[in-house]
C-alpha cells in the first residue's frame, strides 16, 4: 500500500483499500491513476489535480474539493455524500466532463459549475443543488434526483431519459432539446399553469 503524499506527482498507479479520515492532502498530482476500495472520509484535498483517473467502489464523503482540477475523471460505484463541488478550481474547472455512474452523490453542492457533458448515470442525486448549473448535453439516465434544485440551469440537450423523482420548473430552466421519459415528465407540466386531466 503507497500512502499519499503533499505536493508529489503520480503516474499510472493504483492505490488499493488506502484508508485516509480527517486528513490533509495538498498540491497533488495524479496522471491516469486508479483508486480501489479507498476510503477518504473528511479528507481535505486542496489544489490537487486529477488526469484521466478512476475512482471504483470508494467512500470520499464528506471531503472538501477546495481549487482541485478534473479532467476524464470517473467515479464508479462509489460514495460522494455530502462534497461541495463548488470549491473546485475556477480556472482549469472540468477540462473534460466528470463521470459518475452508480454513485450516491447526496445532500452535494455544484452551484454555479459549468459541467457541460457531465455523465450522472444510475445514480442516487437526493438534496443536491444544480443552481446556475450549465448541465449542456449532460447524462443524467436512470438517477434519481429526490429533492435536488434546478434554478436557473442549462440543461439544453441534457439527456433525463428514465431519471426519476426531479422537480424542474420549465419558467426558471432551459430545457431546449432535453430528453425526458414519461411518467416522470409530468412532473415538469406540472409546474406551469395548466389543468391535467387523467
Amino acid at each position: 500500500m503507497t500512502d499519499i503524499l503533499s505536493d508529489t506527482d503520480y503516474s499510472q498507479q493504483t492505490f488499493n483499500a488506502l484508508s485516509y479520515t480527517d486528513s490533509l492532502i495538498e498540491r497533488t498530482a495524479f496522471y491516469d491513476c486508479r483508486f480501489e476500495k479507498c476510503t477518504f472520509n473528511d479528507v481535505r484535498f486542496v489544489a490537487c489535480r486529477f488526469y484521466d483517473c478512476v475512482f471504483k467502489d470508494c467512500d470520499l464523503s464528506l471531503s472538501t474539493v477546495r481549487d482541485c482540477a478534473f479532467s476524464e475523471t470517473t467515479f464508479e460505484q462509489s460514495k460522494l455524500v455530502g462534497i461541495n463541488w463548488a470549491e473546485m478550481s475556477q480556472d482549469t474547472l472540468i477540462q473534460k466532463p466528470l463521470n459518475f455512474s452508480q454513485c450516491a452523490l447526496n445532500y452535494g453542492t455544484f452551484i454555479g459549475l459549468s459541467l457541460k457533458g457531465i455523465r450522472i448515470i444510475e445514480c442516487t442525486a437526493w438534496d443536491v443543488d444544480f443552481s446556475d448549473v450549465d448541465l449542456t448535453e449532460a447524462d443524467c439516465k436512470k438517477t434519481d434526483f429526490s429533492e435536488s434544485h434546478f434554478r436557473h440551469s442549462d440543461l439544453t440537450r441534457a439527456d433525463f431519459t428514465d431519471a426519476k423523482n426531479y422537480a424542474i420548473d420549465p419558467e426558471i430552466n432551459t430545457l431546449v432539446g432535453a430528453k425526458f421519459s414519461l411518467p416522470e415528465a409530468i412532473n415538469i407540466l406540472r409546474h406551469m399553469d395548466i389543468e391535467l386531466i387523467e
